[in-house]
């Protein structure tokens, strides 16, 4: 990014505050607004380092300071970069097979993020886009598998145009986050589908408040505080029992063929490193960069450059 030596200060520095987590206030980020050859100018600097000069590209969209006027965006509006780019990194693997994507289709009253169809196969994925300190774990498998429970029902009912015996639907999640090993979900445990011990797991987790000192690991406590109610609200529909795969069950080298091999499963899970090193082997290594950079790149990063995801 551009950083202008002839910056002239006409203010202090300011802390930014993102204005959807207000609770939040140690963003790292500050701003100072100048002049650079008589034209007006703002630096923002992350953990007291300049990161960038920039000058106003668009109006204010409320009286307080907003950030986007100056090429950034605020905490909100990262996360939701976050899995737009996984959706086209999505897109462009499926399609690359031949299938059809469509994202966010209507599941009854639920929404997936995607779903994919190729001749027989059709098969709902839910992705979770989150920072490597995030963990995925069993609320966000509980979702994947809602949304199966749903489309087995369309099928069953004959409802939206689906017959019994075409294209019976799939669940797939795909995360670049921390997924929760096997042993450790509720769904392989005695204690099946407890939302006492989802939160038990996740209270164990939460960092306490002199901890948080990272836009994403405040996220991630915020998941984590979060989590059991989540994961009750997922299972509320009543979920049948399922053939649900982990990569624990999976060789790296069969997933594209598990993929659209629907007898073997009717969830599968798929973590970042199975679908990094699936890229790589499809050439396609501008997709894999943008994993690996969902996976890692700091939200603050993404606060104050929005082109850093701009798949």
């Amino acid at each position: 990014m551009e950083k202008h030596t002839d910056f002239e200060p006409t203010s202090k520095r300011f802390d930014f505050i993102d204005r959807y987590q207000k609770a939040y206030r140690n963003t790292g980020i500050s701003y100072q607004f100048g002049r650079v050859n008589g034209k007006k100018a703002i630096q923002f600097f992350y953990e007291g380092e300049l990161v960038a000069t920039r000058f106003k590209t668009q109006k204010y969209r409320d009286t307080s300071f907003d950030i986007a006027a100056y090429g950034g965006q605020d905490m909100n509006s990262a996360q939701n970069q976050r899995e737009e780019c996984l959706q086209t990194i999505v897109k462009r693997l499926f399609e690359k097979y031949g299938c059809k994507s469509e994202f966010e289709p209507n599941l009854g009253n639920f929404t997936p993020d995607v779903i994919v169809e190729r001749d027989n196969f059709k098969a709902y994925i839910e992705l979770k886009a989150f920072h490597k300190y995030n963990i995925c774990g069993d609320p966000e498998i509980a979702q994947t598998m809602k949304y199966f429970e749903m489309a087995s029902r369309l099928v069953e009912e004959g409802e939206g145009g689906f017959k019994p015996q075409d294209k019976v639907p799939r669940a797939i999640l795909l995360t670049t986050g921390s997924l929760l090993h096997k042993n450790q979900s509720c769904f392989t445990q005695d204690n099946k589908k407890d939302y006492k011990y989802v939160k038990k797991f996740y209270k164990k987790r939460i960092a306490p408040r002199r901890y948080v000192d990272k836009m994403d690991k405040f996220t991630s406590k915020m998941m984590n505080i979060h989590a059991h109610k989540k994961f009750k609200r997922n299972c509320k529909i009543g979920l049948r029992e399922m053939n649900v795969l982990f990569p624990e069950d999976i060789q790296q080298n069969h997933l594209l063929q598990l993929f659209f091999d629907t007898s073997q499963y009717e969830v599968l899970i798929v973590n970042y490193k199975m679908l990094y090193e699936l890229l790589k082997r499809e050439n396609l290594t501008t997709e894999a960069h943008y994993l690996k950079l969902i996976r890692e790149a700091k939200l603050e990063k993404l606060v104050l450059n929005r082109d850093i995801l701009d798949l």
